[in-house]
């Protein structure tokens, strides 16, 4: 599968809930995969193989915050890519 396809077909309206920082710390392997950005959570864990830039910059942000990391590398990047990744939000502590 390419990007642009699995794009398209995670584009679906999922059920929302909102995690603490370290329930999303919790998901840091390669198998299980999720990040936050800008305060939202992404269950990356199938868009892994397909970053062009390969699985390891993801891993280095695995259950953490990657915002200012992502905003640096791609700063044209529309995150709507990701938008089928979306499984909620992070709780203001």
């Amino acid at each position: 599968m390419n990007l642009i396809r699995w794009s398209r077909e995670k584009r679906r309206a999922p059920s929302f809930r909102t995690f603490t920082v370290e329930e999303v710390s919790r998901h840091d392997k390669v198998d299980d995969c999720w990040i936050i950005m800008d305060g939202v959570v992404y269950d990356v864990t199938d868009f892994l193989r397909l970053h062009p830039g390969g699985i390891d910059v993801i891993m280095k942000h695995a259950g953490r915050d990657c915002t200012d990391a992502f905003n640096k590398a791609h700063p044209h990047v529309n995150k709507e890519l990701l938008l089928g990744s979306v499984i909620g939000t992070v709780v203001k502590e």
